[in-house]
């Protein structure tokens, strides 16, 4: 599956620091920089709720970019994300 396909959908992207980045694709280039729309960042923490931090319009940097995958709205809605609890995300070592 190609980015392309993902344009002006929702997607979730795990940055090689471990950040969550959820927002609404509406661009990327050939070395995966992306543009993002109405995005918000979910910091998921084992003692803490779940926080959620608007960024608006984003862009990431194709070399921080780990993955990118489409967000299933129903199930996302579904989750109650301020008792989800996790340990956080180590860094991508290459």
């Amino acid at each position: 599956m190609s980015l392309a396909e993902f344009v002006e959908q929702q997607v979730e992207v795990i940055t090689n620091d471990g950040r969550c980045v959820l927002g609404s694709l509406r661009g990327f280039d050939q070395t995966t920089n992306l543009i993002l729309s109405n995005s918000k960042e979910r910091l998921i923490s084992w003692d803490q709720e779940t926080e959620v931090i608007p960024l608006g319009l984003y862009i990431i940097r194709g070399e921080n970019v780990a993955m990118v995958g489409l967000v299933d709205q129903q199930l996302d809605n579904e989750i109650e994300w301020s008792k989800v609890r996790g340990e956080p995300l180590h860094d991508v070592v290459h």
